[in-house]
């Protein structure tokens, strides 16, 4: 365990009221996030050049797609559009490089172009997801990987240059995040799980990320048997009050020694998500935190009886 504190871990079996209008949000969550990140880019590109004009398109485009995000009529998912949306925003970029000194439209691009990466990304995963709902999936434990290395990339250079996240300890300055990152499956390169739980993990990573100081260390392991699915997310960052923690997955709920602190995008919903997918897929969930020490989230998934082998290999 990387952190070392002695609170007793608390198992978390809150009743959540959940109507259709909080469903849609949070299974948009990681999207909305996403959203919340790229018009901020474009605002700030705007203030740079001076040229609202320039991303006027775009940013229409953008709050467009955030208020129907979470209609059940939304187009989001359709081809086409996300097409005209990467144009529009990637032609906003261009045509501001000309207006920004030294290297600085290069930067803005790339920034730009890998944050649409993780939202083409995220697009396609819906896309299978809404056609295989509540399906187990495989994924090639190499390229399992590399999705969240293309994930803590995306992040760290939205920072621009305020901090870096490494995996080598020899590596990392204060100012860095060291995010240790581990997948395992027994007798197989590949693991299992439904969509909605590979958002899950993204969405803590993220959590961890937000809530700890820069400088600070962020652990997942990620682990499947023949029997179950096991993630461990945990940081060193904030913490949350013991007499919070079983409140911490209700929709909107930010603990008190964070909430009015550190600026969100997300609206409190990271947690509330995890919960619900968890208990969704028959599963457990466990939250041990003290403050200014650190959180570490454990969830445990069974295996589907259809996706075990005699032989303890994972199909």
């Amino acid at each position: 365990m990387m952190l070392g504190f002695t609170n007793s871990t608390m198992e978390i079996n809150t009743s959540l009221p959940l109507d259709d209008e909080k469903m849609l949000r949070f299974e948009m969550h990681s999207l909305i996030n996403i959203f919340s990140v790229l018009i901020s880019n474009l605002y700030e590109l705007e203030e740079l050049t001076g040229k609202p004009e320039l991303v006027e398109k775009a940013l229409s485009s953008l709050h467009q797609a955030g208020r129907t995000i979470t209609s059940k009529h939304s187009n989001l998912l359709n081809d086409r559009y996300v097409e005209q949306l990467n144009l529009e925003i990637l032609t906003a970029v261009e045509n501001s490089k000309i207006y920004l000194k030294n290297d600085a439209g290069q930067k803005f691009q790339g920034v730009i172009e890998h944050i649409l990466q993780i939202f083409n990304l995220r697009i396609e995963e819906m896309q299978r997801g809404n056609s295989e709902l509540g399906k187990w999936l495989s994924f090639s434990i190499e390229e399992f990987k590399k999705d969240f290395d293309l994930f803590f990339d995306a992040v760290a250079k939205n920072s621009r240059g305020k901090y870096r996240i490494v995996d080598n300890p020899e590596e990392k300055t204060d100012n860095d995040y060291l995010i240790q990152f581990e997948v395992n499956a027994e007798h197989s390169n590949h693991i299992i799980m439904p969509l909605a739980l590979k958002d899950v993990i993204r969405d803590l990573l993220a959590n961890a990320r937000k809530y700890t100081p820069r400088g600070g260390t962020i652990s997942a392991e990620i682990h499947q048997n023949n029997e179950e699915l096991c993630i461990n997310i945990e940081d060193n960052g904030h913490g949350i009050p013991e007499s919070e923690i079983k409140d911490v997955v209700k929709y909107g709920f930010r603990g008190s020694n964070v909430r009015d602190q550190i600026r969100t995008m997300g609206g409190g919903v990271g947690l509330t998500k995890a919960y619900f997918v968890t208990k969704s897929l028959d599963g457990r969930m466990w939250i041990d935190s003290a403050l200014e020490k650190g959180t570490k989230i454990r969830i445990e998934v069974p295996v589907p009886a259809d996706k075990k082998r005699s032989s303890n290999t994972l199909i």
